[in-house]
Parts: C-alpha cells; structure tokens; sequence
C-alpha cells in the first residue's frame, strides 16, 4: 500500500465516519447497501474496514464502501515506449510503419 492508497482510504473511511455519527453500524451499513445497490455488505466488513484498516477483496464491495474498483497500488504500470530517434539503430523500422499505415 503507497501514499496514493491511503488516502482514498482515509477519505473512504471518513466518509463512512460522517454517516456513523449518531447511529448504529446496522444504520450505516443499510445506507450504504441501497445507496450502492449491493448485496452482501453486512456490518463486520464495514466495521473491519473502518476500525482495522481492512480492504474488502470484492469489488463490488469496495464500490459499496466507497473505495475505487482497483486501488492505484494494484493498477498494473504502463511501459513508456521508446521511440529511436533518426540516426539510430532501429529508427528506419519505426518511421517507415508510420508513414505506410
């Protein structure tokens, strides 16, 4: 878990502590269920993601806590291309496709 990680948690988690203030869990967890629409959220996954720092595996669960479908930590990096430059090895190859296709 990175920097980025944790603040959608932390912004997740206080989201959720807003709709905490002055009710139940069962309350929360009912607001949060019709709100995202999703079966499956009870109070312990709630209550383990608020207090204990744990991140639902489902996603859909994690859309219904507020969390994004796939955390930044575990997007998968892009590989930056390397475009030759005219002169180098390679460059004929990369120029020619360009101006064919």
């Amino acid at each position: 878990m990175n920097d980025r990680d944790a603040a959608v948690i932390l912004k997740a988690q206080a989201r959720i502590m807003r709709l905490k203030r002055g009710s139940t869990w069962r309350e929360v967890v009912d607001v949060l269920s019709v709100r995202s629409g999703v079966r499956g959220l009870n109070v312990g996954t709630v209550f383990k993601f608020v207090v204990n720092n744990k991140v639902p595996v489902d996603r859909s669960l994690r859309q219904a806590v507020g969390l994004p479908r796939v955390l930044p930590s575990e997007r998968k990096q892009r590989v930056k291309r390397t475009i030759p430059r005219v002169g180098e090895a390679g460059w004929e190859e990369f120029y020619l496709k360009k101006v064919k296709g």
